[in-house]
């Protein structure tokens, strides 16, 4: 019996010990080496909650969304009180649009087990509250009062009792929670404006109108790539539930490949070895751009926002590309970035100071792809005349990126593609401008917004 358990404990420490290595390999942008990861940990334990954990997360981090679901349930055949598993399988149903039954396995997760309590954010996200949800507010209250909270617990958690005075109008409460989820956030992970100022010196320094004249000597004449970028929460993945309603143009999603390719030219970017690059490119953006638009498309879209970063190195190795910039007044953007959980890190703002200083230098950085690329690779769309007028928006972009006018496209809520992004709850529905001018509720409680981006293209 007693080597029957040391082999038991054994496994454990095995199965951990990989779970473990997946996380920093995740944030290094090596994907492949996190799912052979978390297959190593569900092979060690293969019969346990956590191995059966690892496995979807395994299945998550593979792009393989089709099968979580299925796993997800037979786990929680097995392990019925798993809230973890209650919350996973809650997310797989929300990115793929069906947020009421979402919603009753969040609230699962929450009820089941309090290590899930951040899962409070994606149902008041997944509802709308009113007056006469008192109940939600106590429960809310209770939780933030729990000993023992993690940081990621206490953001989300603010977050969502944000949402729930939003929906209220109780503005000032919920202004009070969304700061107070910006600090926790910044305490922990504090954002580097000097690091982005420079990476956006460099690119302009580098990427001149002379040198972006010539493509790269390594550069492919492929015209199937459609990058999206702009700030987050500026309408990029509206746009693209708009574009991939049509049927020549397929949905990537959020392609983490010019991040990690760029990574160490990013404060000397004409260090840059072209070919290299350009092989690793080829060999990973491509192949998974192709895969999403399939044997019809003849574009297939990358909608990752901060792409925005690397347009030189995509025009000058991609020519044929084209890239559609999202803008939104940013005091509406600020706004919904600090209501809205990312899952902070050090590259990412939570603070209405570091978002002015974000939302700055994201600025300066567009108005020289303005200027330095051509307008037959670039163009922008405006939220405020999308949401106000679609067809004449989507029927430009359309023609921009060589495709014939759709209506399909002006429905987005009949795109039943998955989400996995921040928007996941909203993209869902038809088009309208509730959202426009929204910060001016919050202009006397958060009067930093009113000067955030005032005098820039983007507002």
């Amino acid at each position: 019996m007693a080597a029957m358990a040391g082999s038991t404990d054994a496994a454990v420490r095995v199965a951990q010990a990989h779970a473990a290595r997946a996380g920093p390999l995740l944030a290094a942008g090596d994907r492949a080496g996190a799912a052979a990861a978390y297959r190593a940990a569900a092979a060690a334990q293969p019969d346990s909650l956590f191995g059966h954990l690892c496995k979807a997360r395994a299945l998550i981090v593979d792009g393989r969304a089709a099968e979580v679901e299925p796993w997800l349930r037979r786990t929680l055949k097995r392990f019925p009180a798993s809230g973890a598993a209650a919350g996973m399988l809650g997310t797989a149903l929300a990115e793929s649009g069906r947020i009421a039954e979402a919603r009753r396995w969040f609230e699962a997760a929450v009820a089941r087990d309090p290590a899930q309590l951040a899962y409070w954010y994606d149902i008041a996200r997944a509802r709308r509250f009113g007056n006469g949800d008192m109940a939600a507010g106590a429960a809310l209250d209770a939780a933030l009062a729990r000993p023992g909270l993690t940081l990621r617990q206490q953001v989300a958690l603010h977050l969502a009792r944000g949402k729930y005075n939003d929906d209220r109008d109780d503005c000032a409460a919920a202004a009070a929670d969304w700061t107070q989820a910006a600090a926790i956030g910044n305490a922990a992970l504090p954002y580097d404006r000097a690091l982005v100022a420079a990476q956006v010196d460099a690119a302009i320094a580098a990427f001149t109108p002379e040198f972006l004249a010539a493509p790269a000597p390594a550069a492919n004449a492929t015209d199937l790539p459609l990058l999206i970028v702009g700030r987050p929460r500026s309408g990029t993945t509206l746009v693209e539930q708009m574009l991939t309603n049509h049927p020549a143009i397929g949905g990537a999603g959020e392609l983490d490949h010019w991040v990690i390719a760029c990574r160490g030219f990013a404060l000397q970017p004409l260090a840059t070895d072209w070919p290299a690059l350009a092989a690793t490119l080829d060999s990973g953006w491509l192949p998974a751009l192709r895969a999403a638009a399939g044997r019809k498309a003849v574009r297939a879209i990358d909608k990752l926002p901060m792409n925005s970063h690397w347009l030189g190195f995509v025009h000058h190795l991609y020519p044929g590309a084209r890239i559609i910039h999202c803008r939104r007044d940013p005091r509406d953007t600020a706004l919904s970035i600090m209501a809205t959980y990312f899952g902070r890190s050090p590259g990412f703002p939570a603070r209405l100071d570091d978002l002015a200083g974000h939302i700055a230098e994201h600025d300066r950085l567009m108005a020289h792809w303005r200027r330095v690329l051509p307008a037959t690779a670039f163009r922008e769309i405006e939220y405020e005349r999308l949401v106000a007028d679609p067809e004449p928006v989507l029927r430009a972009a359309l023609a921009f990126a060589g495709v014939d006018w759709d209506p399909r496209c002006l429905k987005p809520e009949s795109n039943r593609a998955a989400i996995r992004t921040a928007s996941k709850y909203q993209a869902r529905r038809a088009v309208d401008g509730g959202s426009v001018g929204r910060w001016r509720r919050y202009a006397t409680l958060l009067p930093e917004l009113a000067g955030i981006g005032a005098g820039s293209s983007g507002q």
